[in-house]
């Protein structure tokens, strides 16, 4: 969604994860948002920034109790130096276009909150430090997570993820029946997913040993 005062309508979609992959199945019937912020990466690359953080003990520091409904959780901070690679799309050059992806080496920072009992992780924020960067100036993403039962089994699963970001737009300029591109003001855009409604597909399947082939028989002619 945009900012709130160009609230887009919501829209529902199916999210499968496939071969480490997310894969998006829409079965919205609205019209699709133009140049909407797509992000990726909530059902499990987003993880990986606290398998950096792990490998550098000095960059992880203790916050504090978070007092919940549920319970208390240990909070930590963290700060990441130019790592990971943070892409991003449309930027950076007017005549990219909206297809256009640019690479950079971000230094990122943020909190997250872990159940004391479990280990389990229940909500991770990271936000990007772009200074310099003119056409993007903030990359914001927080994903909660709770423990969901599926089947016959308890797993913790994304709940609710915001992603925040705020860019200049590209505007078109019209000189000489010739379309120039430029940069137009700072846009910022949101948006809010919830997860719900969680299946998992798995087959099963039974060996029976000691059984024999029987053969065919051949069809009798009739009388």
């Amino acid at each position: 969604m945009s900012d709130p005062s160009h609230a887009q309508p919501p829209v529902i979609e199916d999210v499968l994860y496939r071969n480490g992959e997310e894969v998006v199945r829409s079965v919205s019937q609205q019209t699709p948002i133009e140049q909407p912020l797509q992000t990726y990466g909530t059902f499990g690359s987003i993880l990986h920034v606290l398998q950096v953080a792990s490998k550098s003990p000095g960059d992880v520091i203790w916050k504090g109790w978070e007092q919940t409904l549920s319970g208390p959780r240990a909070v930590f901070r963290y700060r990441l130096t130019t790592t990971p690679i943070l892409t991003l799309s449309g930027c950076c050059y007017p005549n990219g276009g909206s297809d256009a992806r640019t690479a950079i080496l971000s230094d990122s920072h943020g909190e997250f909150a872990i159940d004391p009992t479990t280990g389990a992780i229940l909500r991770l924020q990271t936000q990007s430090d772009l200074p310099g960067l003119v056409p993007t100036d903030r990359a914001d993403v927080m994903v909660s997570y709770g423990p969901v039962n599926i089947g016959d089994r308890t797993y913790v699963v994304p709940l609710r993820s915001v992603s925040i970001w705020r860019g200049r737009s590209v505007a078109t300029l019209r000189q000489w029946d010739a379309g120039f591109f430029t940069w137009g003001p700072y846009a910022t855009q949101r948006n809010v997913f919830t997860f719900d409604h969680y299946h998992v597909f798995r087959a099963k399947s039974r060996i029976l040993p000691g059984s024999e082939l029987v053969p065919e028989k051949e069809p009798t002619a009739p009388q």
